[in-house]
C-alpha cells in the first residue's frame, strides 16, 4: 500500500535524476565541467574513472557477469557522483553490494533494484563518508583497534606494532565497510546486516577487526618477516569461515559493553598505559592533524593544478579558434609576395643589363685608350726612322767630303789617281746603299710600335774598336804602293765609309807608303 506507493515515488525520482545526469553529460562540452560539480571534473573524465573503478571491484563474482548487472552498479555510483559533486573510493563497490542484496529477489526488477540501490547508497554515505575520506578518522579507528587487541591479544599487538603493522588491518581490510577486504559478496551482506543491525551502528566495525585478527592468530605468530606478515594478513578474509568471525564479535562487543572499566566485573584487564606510551599516542595524534592539514593542503593545490589546467585549456581553445585567421593572413602575405616576385626578378634583370653595359663602355674605353698608344708608338717609330735617316744622310755627306779631301791629297801623291778613283766609287755608292737600306726597312705597323719603342729604347750602339796604330815602317816605293791601290779599289766599294775615310786620311798623311799600312790594318780588323 503506503511502502509501495512511495517506493514507487522514490523510483520514479531516481530515473528522472539519471536522466538530468545523461543529459548534462551530453550537452557539456568537451572537457569542460559538470554544471553540478564532480570535484570540477567531465563528465567524461568522471564517468571513465567510475567505471574503471567498478570493473575493477569484487572481480570473479558471478552476480556482477550478469546482463545489465554492471551498468546498473555503474549508473547507481556515477549519479551519486554527479549530485554529490565529489566520488568516493569505495563507493563503487558498496553499490554493486546493495544491488546484488537488492536483485536477490527475482520478483524485482533490475532497473527497480537500481534504484532502490541508488537510495540506500545516498543514506549510507551521509553517514560513512567522513570515516572514509578523511584521514584523521582513520587514524583514530587504527589507534582503537589496535588498544583492543592489546587488551584481547598482548603479543600480538606487539608483533605486529614491532614491524609497523598496527595501522594495516583498518588502512586496508576494514577501508569502505569491508567491501574491499576482500569478503565475497555473500559474505560481506552478512557483515553488513551485523553493522546496519546494530544501534551503535559502525562501532562494530572495531570488534569484526579484532575477531579478524584472532582468528588468524596462529598463523601471523609464525613469521617474523614483514613481508610474510602483511601477506598472511591481507589473505585472511579469503580463509576465514565468517559464521565464526561474526559469533567472536559479537562476543568482543558483549564484553566491551558490560565488562568495560567500572563496572563489577571488568573483562579483559586493560593494560597500564607508561609515560611513554602516552607521549607515543600525543605525537600521533599530531601526526595525524599535521596529515589532515597536509592533505587540505593538498587538496588545494590539486585544485589549482585544476584551474590552471582549465585555464590551459581554455587559452589553448581560443589559439585554436585563432589559428585558422592567422593561417588566412598568412595566405594573403604569400599572395602579396608572388605578386611582387615578377618586379623584383624584373628589376634584377634591369640591374643586370646596367652592369653588362658599363662593362661594354669600360672595355671600349680601354680599347680606345689602347689604339692612342698604338697610334703614338707608331708616331714615334716614323720620327726614329726619319732622325736615323737624316743620320745617315749626315754621316754620308761627311764621309764624302772626307774621301774627296783624302783623294785630293794622295792625288799629289804617285799612285794618286788610283786612290782618288777607289775613293770615287765609294762616294758614289754611299747614296746607293742608304737608299737600298730605307727601300728594304719594313714600314712601321701600328701592332710593331710599342715593341720597335721599347726595342730603339733598348738599344745601345756598340762600342767602336780601337784602331791600332801601325809601327812605323820604311815606305814604299811609288811602284810598289800601285798595285796594292789597284787590288783594294774592288773591295772599298764594300767596306764601310769609316774604313774609307781612314784609308783616305793615312794615304794623304804617309804619302804613297801609307796605303799598305791601312790595307794591313784592314784585313787584320
Amino acid at each position: 500500500g503506503e511502502g509501495a506507493e512511495h517506493r514507487g515515488h522514490r523510483r520514479s525520482a531516481y530515473r528522472e535524476l539519471k536522466a538530468r545526469m545523461q543529459a548534462d553529460s551530453s550537452n557539456a562540452a568537451p572537457g569542460a565541467a559538470s554544471s553540478e560539480g564532480s570535484g570540477g571534473k567531465s563528465p567524461e573524465a568522471l564517468r571513465a574513472e567510475v567505471e574503471a573503478d567498478a570493473r575493477a571491484a569484487w572481480r570473479g563474482e558471478p552476480f556482477l557477469v550478469r546482463p545489465n548487472v554492471m551498468d546498473a552498479v555503474i549508473s547507481v555510483a556515477l549519479t551519486h557522483a554527479w549530485r554529490s559533486s565529489q566520488f568516493v573510493r569505495g563507493s563503487c563497490e558498496m553499490a554493486a553490494l546493495l544491488v546484488f542484496v537488492m536483485a536477490s529477489d527475482a520478483s524485482v526488477d533490475m532497473a527497480d533494484a537500481e534504484a532502490d540501490a541508488y537510495w540506500y547508497l545516498s543514506q549510507l554515505m551521509a553517514e560513512v563518508q567522513d570515516s572514509i575520506t578523511e584521514d584523521s578518522v582513520l587514524s583514530q579507528h587504527a589507534h582503537r583497534q589496535h588498544e583492543l587487541l592489546r587488551a584481547y591479544d598482548p603479543p600480538l599487538a606487539d608483533l605486529l606494532a614491532e614491524h609497523g603493522l598496527s595501522a594495516l588491518p583498518t588502512m586496508r581490510l576494514g577501508i569502505a565497510l569491508f567491501t574491499r577486504a576482500g569478503f565475497t559478496l555473500e559474505d560481506s551482506a552478512r557483515i553488513w546486516d551485523m553493522l546496519l543491525a546494530d544501534p551503535r551502528r559502525f562501532e562494530t566495525c572495531d570488534y569484526i577487526m579484532v575477531a579478524l585478527l584472532l582468528h588468524t592468530r596462529g598463523d601471523l605468530m609464525q613469521h617474523q618477516n614483514l613481508g610474510s606478515l602483511a601477506e598472511t594478513m591481507l589473505a585472511a578474509p579469503r580463509n576465514i569461515n565468517v559464521g565464526k568471525l561474526l559469533r567472536t564479535a559479537c562476543a568482543v562487543c558483549a564484553f566491551e559493553r558490560r565488562c568495560v572499566e567500572g563496572s563489577d566485573k571488568p573483562f579483559p584487564p586493560r593494560p597500564v598505559q607508561s609515560n611513554a606510551e602516552v607521549l607515543e599516542e600525543a605525537v600521533a595524534v599530531a601526526q595525524n592533524k599535521l596529515s589532515s592539514f597536509w592533505g587540505a593542503m593538498s587538496k588545494v593545490g590539486a585544485e589549482a593544478w585544476e584551474v590552471g589546467r582549465t585555464a590551459a585549456k581554455e587559452k589553448m581553445a581560443v589559439v585554436a579558434a585563432e589559428a585558422p585567421a592567422w593561417r588566412e593572413a598568412a595566405k594573403e602575405k604569400m599572395a602579396v609576395v608572388a605578386a611582387e616576385a615578377p618586379g623584383w626578378s624584373a628589376q634584377a634583370r634591369e640591374a643586370m643589363a646596367g652592369a653588362v653595359a658599363a662593362t661594354r663602355a669600360s672595355a671600349a674605353v680601354a680599347a680606345e685608350t689602347a689604339a692612342s698608344a698604338a697610334t703614338a708608338a707608331s708616331s714615334a717609330l716614323e720620327t726614329a726612322a726619319s732622325n736615323a735617316a737624316a743620320a745617315a744622310a749626315t754621316a754620308s755627306a761627311t764621309g764624302v767630303e772626307k774621301a774627296t779631301a783624302a783623294s785630293a791629297a794622295s792625288s799629289s801623291a804617285p799612285g794618286g789617281e788610283v786612290a782618288r778613283a777607289g775613293a770615287d766609287a765609294k762616294s758614289a755608292s754611299l747614296p746607293a746603299t742608304a737608299s737600298a737600306v730605307s727601300a728594304s726597312a719594313p714600314p712601321p705597323s701600328e701592332g710593331s710600335a710599342a715593341a720597335a719603342a721599347a726595342k730603339a729604347a733598348s738599344f745601345t750602339p756598340p762600342a767602336r774598336p780601337q784602331q791600332q796604330q801601325p809601327s812605323p815602317s820604311p815606305s814604299p816605293s811609288p811602284s810598289e804602293a800601285a798595285p796594292a791601290l789597284v787590288e783594294l779599289a774592288p773591295s772599298t766599294a764594300e767596306s764601310p765609309p769609316q774604313l774609307v775615310a781612314a784609308d783616305a786620311a793615312a794615304a794623304s798623311a804617309g804619302g804613297g807608303g801609307a796605303a799598305a799600312p791601312s790595307a794591313e790594318a784592314r784585313s787584320a780588323s
